[in-house]
């Protein structure tokens, strides 16, 4: 994404550019607005409009535009984009945008706004490029955000109270909620509804834990065998059946529980450098100096991933023993949660009732897993 522009529909003057950001020399021009305006009327019933034009040197510019009703005025907010990826499906994150959208307009007459601007800018950025598993790191990375999964982990909440609990925990003060629970709704975690006597409740559907899991086998790189003929082949051969063994031996007594209580694979996770050497690996096999050269050539971060088991090394290569992998499952413990919850009287029966229908709904789902390797 390139920039984001904000504009007022005027019904006598036509469009009215507010502001863009980050900010250029000068603003799109004015027909740019009328085009987008035109295609809103002609697909209100769209939640995302897409308009692709060429620039001055033939280039294809993009712009994905969502709408704001707010006191009584009609605001277009607008992401330019030079180029789409071929398989982006922005439908899927009209919920976000709408969200990122309502919160920068209801500010807009705000001291609060440059900075709402200059964060909701950076999120948008971070969404729309980030892959799946890095949007997830940053879920645990970021403390609040960890906060508010355990917050969900208890069950159905209300946006409002959400927003309460994080002021008493973190002096949170509530305008970028919005923004932080949008990496939630990217990866399908929650879902947001109203209520009877009850705007924005936020229902936990899918939960997050991090393993270790055996990895891919079919990744490991056997060409130099064929190369150096019958002794090598024979001397591969037993240690590929050493490593099967091993890895059957480690994985049937490992106490998964208990790794996962003491968050020592998030804390590898974080690390940048380690993140990289585990991708890589998963790929294929590597020699020892190319993996110390993705560490930086850290020598206590080798040695930690050897003594740790996620990583073996043999005759100067290094094969991936334990691969980290996040786990996104059905929270079917919710159930005893929300329980226990409504008879303490902390939610509603309409709560209650909705967020057991949302996860048997999801259990019930034609071909659905219960849980999904990221």
């Amino acid at each position: 994404m390139d920039k984001i522009i904000i504009i007022r529909w005027d019904t006598q003057l036509g469009p009215q550019p507010i502001i863009q950001y980050p900010p250029a020399k000068e603003m799109p021009k004015k027909d740019l607005f009328v085009k987008i305006w035109a295609k809103y009327e002609l697909q209100k019933e769209k939640s995302i409009i897409i308009l692709t034009t060429e620039d001055v040197d033939k280039k294809d510019k993009n712009y994905l535009t969502v709408t704001q009703q707010y006191e009584g005025e009609l605001y277009f907010f607008i992401l330019e984009f030079e180029r789409l990826q071929k398989d982006q499906n922005f439908e899927d994150y009209s919920e976000i945008l709408g969200s990122i959208s309502k919160n920068l307009i209801e500010l807009i007459h705000s001291d609060k706004f440059m900075r709402a601007l200059s964060e909701g800018y950076n999120q948008i950025k971070d969404f729309v490029k980030l892959e799946k598993e890095q949007n997830i790191i940053n879920i645990f990375k970021d403390k609040i955000k960890t906060h508010i999964l355990k917050v969900l982990e208890k069950g159905v909440i209300s946006k409002a109270e959400l927003i309460n609990k994080l002021k008493e925990n973190y002096g949170f003060s509530g305008e970028n909620i919005d923004l932080l629970l949008s990496s939630f709704l990217k990866e399908g975690l929650i879902l947001k509804k109203d209520l009877p006597g009850i705007k924005e409740c936020i229902f936990l559907v899918k939960d997050l834990i991090c393993i270790r899991i055996p990895p891919n086998l079919t990744t490991l790189n056997l060409g130099h065998k064929k190369i150096a003929g019958k002794k090598l082949k024979a001397s591969f051969k037993r240690f590929y059946k050493d490593y099967v063994k091993k890895l059957e031996v480690f994985f049937t007594n490992f106490d998964i529980i208990s790794e996962n209580k003491d968050n020592t694979l998030y804390a590898l996770f974080f690390n940048e450098n380690i993140y990289n050497l585990i991708k890589s690996l998963r790929e294929t096999n590597i020699p020892v100096e190319k993996a110390l050269m993705i560490l930086e050539d850290k020598q206590e971060l080798f040695d930690d991933l050897l003594d740790k088991t996620i990583i073996l090394e043999r005759k100067g290569m290094i094969y991936l023993f334990s691969d980290i992998r996040f786990v996104s499952f059905l929270p079917i413990f919710i159930l005893k949660n929300l329980k226990k919850r409504f008879d303490n009287l902390e939610i509603t029966s309409g709560q209650y009732v909705n967020h057991v229908e949302i996860l048997l709904n999801e259990l019930n789902k034609e071909k659905k897993e219960i849980y999904t390797i990221i």
